[in-house]
């Protein structure tokens, strides 16, 4: 089975220079103030008159960034092909981490990051309580992470059955 959990979660966006975006769970959250969900965000993008575009653009990089809104205003401004390929990244970071509604891990146990948006006291639950995570933690830890590992220990109790587990059996129902 591929896992992605432990793949490079940064994506090196080209502004000025190279800074590395990440989407976690405090851009989400962030997000979810701004937009009322993450998919409202990126359906914002994808609708938004030019001049609203680039309002999105900027405060969605500076989320991903921890970049000041001014300095990436003004660097987008300077170049349309920056601007460009921010976008592409801030699409590449939400569609990646972003757990899809459906058939999402763990979906049916965390809170699918629907149009409402994520249910926040369950997601800091599970990863506080279950996880065993610190509130540093959560706050830069991915969506897709949280979601895996929720699963994973779903499995592990037994909430979740997985096809890829071997019978089990005695040695002495074996037939050799």
């Amino acid at each position: 089975m591929k896992s992605d959990m432990f793949c490079d979660d940064m994506i090196t966006m080209l502004l000025d220079k190279p800074y590395a975006a990440r989407f976690t769970m405090r851009a989400a959250f962030a997000l979810e103030r701004l937009y009322g969900s993450v998919r409202s965000a990126v359906a914002a993008l994808d609708t938004a008159a030019p001049e609203r575009a680039v309002a999105a653009v900027v405060r969605i990089a500076c989320l991903l960034t921890g970049l000041a809104p001014g300095v990436v205003e003004d660097i987008l401004n300077e170049d349309i092909f920056k601007f460009y390929d921010c976008l592409r990244c801030i699409y590449e970071l939400l569609l990646r981490d972003f757990p899809a509604a459906e058939g999402a891990p763990g979906s049916d146990d965390i809170g699918e990051g629907s149009d409402e948006g994520y249910d926040w006291d369950w997601l800091y639950y599970t990863a506080r309580y279950r996880l065993r995570m610190s509130d540093e933690e959560f706050w830069d830890e991915t969506p897709r992470r949280i979601w895996k590992m929720n699963r994973l220990w779903m499995q592990d109790r037994g909430y979740i059955k997985t096809t890829d587990t071997p019978a089990r059996a005695y040695i002495d129902e074996i037939d050799f």
